[in-house]
């Protein structure tokens, strides 16, 4: 789930404006603590008109199993009938390769209600089992649809053909930066 709103927060009209405008498929948040990565993201998805989905990783998430079956769960939040892939994924040692991605890949294809799917944290994915299921997801996003990563890094992902291909937006830590008046309001 995203984050409660906090009292008090400012709102990021601008970059709000510039996420609500994108078409791409990917969009990757990348700075260090505390530049408001997860609030920007939250207020994305409390404002977009998709349904959204909102997974914040840990290192627990390292272990594909357990990686999958929370990315499930963040499907089903957008609106995805994910029961299917669920029961999967309750087998005793389910087949992640010969089954479970692939049913994944067949719920996303058949998907014709867009999405906005964030995945917050993303620097704590670091064993090459879950990265590969990062990579493996970033390919598999329905047009209209958009999967964003948030994190102070992010893990070796194959970016270069969604950067050529334009289906990619990043921001940094300049873009986090707040702009004269929004630093204006927080000294207030």
């Amino acid at each position: 789930r995203p984050p409660r709103a906090r009292a008090g927060l400012i709102a990021r009209t601008a970059l709000l404006e510039r996420l609500s405008a994108l078409d791409a498929a990917l969009v990757t948040v990348r700075a260090g603590a505390g530049y408001g990565k997860t609030t920007l993201l939250g207020q994305w998805a409390q404002c977009d008109p998709r349904p959204a989905g909102w997974l914040s990783l840990d290192v627990a998430d390292n272990d594909p199993v357990v990686l999958l079956r929370h990315l499930v769960r963040a499907l089903g939040a957008c609106g995805l009938d994910t029961d299917d892939v669920e029961q999967l994924l309750q087998s005793r040692e389910p087949q992640v390769d010969r089954e479970v991605l692939p049913a994944i890949a067949a719920l996303l294809e058949q998907t014709d209600a867009p999405f906005l799917l964030v995945l917050d944290d993303v620097h704590l994915v670091d064993h090459r089992d879950a990265i590969a299921i990062l990579d493996e997801l970033i390919g598999l996003v329905p047009e209209g649809s958009t999967l964003a990563l948030a994190g102070r890094a992010l893990p070796p992902l194959r970016l270069a053909r969604r950067r050529l291909s334009g289906g990619l937006e990043q921001l940094d830590q300049a873009d986090l930066s707040y702009t004269r008046n929004e630093a204006m309001a927080v000294a207030q």
